[in-house]
């Protein structure tokens, strides 16, 4: 159901609908406002970045620069770390790509837990401290070039996953 049909069905039922007013948000009829200037003055787009959400129904959705770094062996190691098998999600990179804004994705797909890898790959509005977006906690992570080469940032990764109890319990043995 789309953002704005979501609202009027929920008016005509009595309840009252609260719309946040922050930059990035759908308003009442489910259309994002555009943004003229970031923070450094520089011009950004004046609609949301589109997403390419992989397959999967996990609550988990782990974002990063392009399909090929989902595939990297650290992507798998990182998915194999979880609770869950992720969905991994990737900026849409032409337009005959089938994107979807990140903010419909978490809804739409009911994602709880969100993990970004890199600053700038969601557009924010600057709040990169932010723990949500919609419903999704957020982790913000290196980029995975950044965590290809330095463990360091590794071992901050699976702090932060590690600290949210993101990752599986290892199995105990019978005796």
């Amino acid at each position: 159901m789309q953002p704005g049909q979501r609202n009027e069905y929920l008016k005509a039922l009595g309840i009252d609908v609260w719309i946040p007013r922050r930059p990035g948000f759908p308003d009442a009829q489910g259309t994002v406002p555009s943004q003229r200037e970031s923070r450094a003055g520089a011009l950004t787009r004046t609609s949301p970045a589109l997403f390419v959400i992989g397959p999967g129904n996990s609550n988990t959705l782990l974002l990063c620069g392009s399909a090929a770094e989902a595939a990297t062996v650290l992507a798998a190691d990182i998915a194999r770390c979880l609770d869950c098998e992720p969905v991994w999600g990737w900026p849409a990179q032409s337009p005959a790509e089938q994107g979807t804004p990140l903010e419909q994705a978490i809804e739409e797909r009911l994602f709880t837990r969100l993990v970004v890898f890199g600053v700038g790959l969601v557009d924010d509005g600057g709040e990169t401290d932010s723990p949500a977006i919609r419903s999704a906690r957020r982790i913000q992570a290196d980029p995975i070039e950044v965590l290809l080469t330095s463990g360091s940032a590794k071992q901050k990764l699976w702090q932060q996953l590690s600290a949210n109890k993101w990752c599986a319990t290892p199995a105990r043995k019978e005796q």
